[in-house]
């Protein structure tokens, strides 16, 4: 804690790091600002466009809503986080420096807290207690998956993906290069997952997936 407080006090570039947080935390709160006016009904009222957009239609609010979440496991999570600095889009050669928080080596602890905060919302628990959710949706339409119930698969996979990405050591950008065969096994649970999102469940709610990857996987 100490450093951390010499590099914005004492330190040369202390100046430096100091606008630049400045900066950063404005741009979020500017970001925060409008998305907040976008969905408060004496705003923008965003909120009752997605509730008027219902069905399950290229459009759709539960259309859009899927994609964007199985995009974001796909790409940001499966690839991103963990694929790339693997070497899953360079031909197998790992690539340690893109990793997640190279600086801090928190890239697993990140990636872990992001899949817990996916399987929260696919579940439907939150601060605000139990809501409906995606987990209810398939519950409701007695999805099945091989004679199991879709729902509980997804969310043993959730529960998979999360327990093989956290047992990868830090920091990520040694284990890429040294020891990948914990991150190769998460990666290969992540896919899983991936699979269940955009074809069983996006199938069992008649969601027609939209947006293209990047090897058509």
């Amino acid at each position: 804690d100490t450093e951390i407080i010499e590099k914005y006090t004492t330190d040369a570039n202390a100046a430096n790091r100091l606008t630049y947080l400045e900066k950063v935390y404005t741009e979020i709160g500017i970001k925060i600002s409008e998305v907040t006016a976008a969905w408060k009904t004496d705003g923008e009222n965003y909120r009752q466009t997605f509730i008027d957009q219902d069905g399950t239609d290229i459009g759709s609010s539960i259309g859009l809503l899927i994609n964007e979440v199985t995009r974001y496991i796909e790409a940001d999570v499966r690839d991103e986080k963990i694929g790339i600095p693997l070497g899953k889009r360079s031909q197998g050669i790992p690539i340690p420096a893109e990793v997640e928080a190279g600086y801090s080596e928190l890239s697993i602890s990140l990636a872990t807290e992001n899949l817990k905060a996916l399987h929260q919302f696919y579940l439907g628990k939150g601060s605000n207690g139990d809501q409906v959710s995606f987990y209810d949706y398939l519950i409701a339409l007695n999805a099945k998956y091989n004679g199991e119930v879709l729902a509980d698969v997804i969310a043993g996979q959730f529960e998979k993906s999360i327990a093989a990405v956290s047992a990868i050591p830090e920091p990520y950008g040694n284990t890429v290069v040294n020891n990948p065969a914990a991150a190769e096994q998460a990666y290969t649970e992540l896919q899983k997952l991936t699979i269940l999102f955009k074809v069983d469940m996006s199938s069992a709610l008649g969601v027609l997936i939209t947006y293209q990857d990047n090897d058509g996987d």
